[in-house]
């Protein structure tokens, strides 16, 4: 038997091979070790690539994305703007309704008298205005000697001015240099004229009750000034207390303007030597309230006496007049000197049901049931500025003989 041993066969531990070599066993034996080289990259394209960049927006869709939300936001910002707008209004009646409150705690307190619009002894200092006078019954803490000076807040500071004077759509600034550090007045009272002493008659009682006193004399303002009374109002539902007058040099304690004359300053108006600022819509020139008559829609917040307050345009408040001199709701007489009837003619308040109905009565000839329904209304004074004078068809109308 041949004692060559087969190589392919294991060997045994320590045994010799051909090569004279002995085997190794166990942890003798060497290891091949492994080499650790850069990780191979592939340059062969893969088919999931594009899955990192899936969620990505193209310039296309963004821009899609982009002019949805400018047709959005071009269709909800005129609703948020009416909104905020409809706001304002809410707010600035509900300070209305405070101020008439006030009006008639200072008049329960004063014998039944309404407070003048302004009480002056100088151009610059000693003013009293209507918001003065009824500055403690509206919550204001201010001292008597701060109030005087023509300027409410002048020594205080403006934080003494009670905050409901001021329209919250009403954002124009003071336009009068001296007055920068006071605060914003937006209402007025109605005009009634002007006296040149305090011991001088009051203007007849046909407009408002905001009587302007100058008694230029350097003295002290009077805080029991002469006043109309309240009984002076023959139609509390259909005259004006406070307008709104928004302009730059209605200032709180100022007491230019302190009253408004009408809705527009022009030729023929019903009080001579006044001023642009004076009027709710002053002049091209001034430009006064033009801007701010947008406030509510293209109307103004109007306090009546018996403390409702409306929102109307110029146009509904002047009766038979005009808005450069007004009638209607801006004079406290009732009856004929404020309304018109179906044929532009004055509608005199007589007894209900004793109406004439001849021609001569309202113009009209043989006047139908609703003609004379139609006088009663406005007599009796519903619906003032929403009633639509319509005639029927059966009734004729005839040319006015005035």
């Amino acid at each position: 038997m041949s004692t060559r041993q087969n190589s392919s066969l294991p060997h045994e531990c320590g045994v010799p091979n051909l090569a004279g070599t002995p085997h190794l066993c166990g942890s003798k034996a060497p290891q091949k070790k492994s080499v650790v080289g850069p990780p191979k990259v592939s340059t062969k394209p893969q088919a999931n690539n594009r899955s990192f960049f899936r969620g990505a927006f193209t310039l296309i869709e963004l821009l899609v994305v982009i002019a949805i939300i400018a047709i959005l936001a071009s269709l909800l910002l005129p609703v948020l703007s009416r909104a905020k707008a409809r706001a304002w209004r809410i707010q600035c009646t509900s300070q209305l309704r405070q101020l008439g409150f006030g009006f008639n705690l200072f008049t329960s307190d004063h014998n039944d008298k309404y407070p003048p619009a302004a009480y002056r002894t100088g151009d610059y200092q000693y003013q009293l205005s209507w918001d003065d006078y009824i500055h403690r019954n509206i919550g204001g803490t201010d001292s008597d000697a701060d109030l005087m000076l023509g300027e409410t807040g002048a020594l205080s500071g403006p934080g003494f001015v009670p905050r409901i004077l001021r329209c919250p759509g009403d954002r124009i600034e003071i336009s009068i240099g001296y007055l920068v550090p006071g605060s914003r007045r937006t209402y007025a009272m109605n005009f009634a004229g002007s006296t040149q002493s305090k011991s001088a008659p009051l203007p007849a009682a046909k407009y408002g009750v905001g009587v302007y006193i100058e008694n230029n004399d350097g003295s002290l303002p009077d805080w029991e000034p002469q006043g109309y009374k309240a009984t002076a109002v023959q139609d509390p539902a259909g005259t004006l207390l406070l307008v709104e007058l928004p302009n730059g040099r209605n200032v709180a304690g100022n007491d230019w303007p302190s009253f408004c004359a009408g809705p527009t300053y022009g030729g023929a108006n019903n009080f001579s030597g006044l001023t642009a600022d004076c009027y709710q819509i002053g002049s091209s020139t001034w430009n006064y309230g033009t801007a701010a008559y947008g406030l509510h829609a293209n109307r103004f917040n109007y306090l009546f006496h018996d403390n409702h307050v409306q929102t109307l345009k110029i146009t509904d408040t002047v009766g038979m007049g005009t808005t450069n001199a007004p009638r209607g709701m801006w004079t406290m007489v009732a009856g004929a000197n404020k309304f018109r009837d179906v044929v532009g003619r004055v509608t005199p308040c007589a007894p209900f049901g004793k109406l004439s109905a001849d021609r001569g009565a309202h113009g009209v000839t043989r006047p139908t049931r609703a003609l004379h329904d139609v006088t009663k209304l406005i007599c009796r004074g519903t619906s003032r500025t929403r009633l639509k004078y319509r005639l029927p068809s059966s009734v004729a109308v005839a040319p006015s003989a005035s």
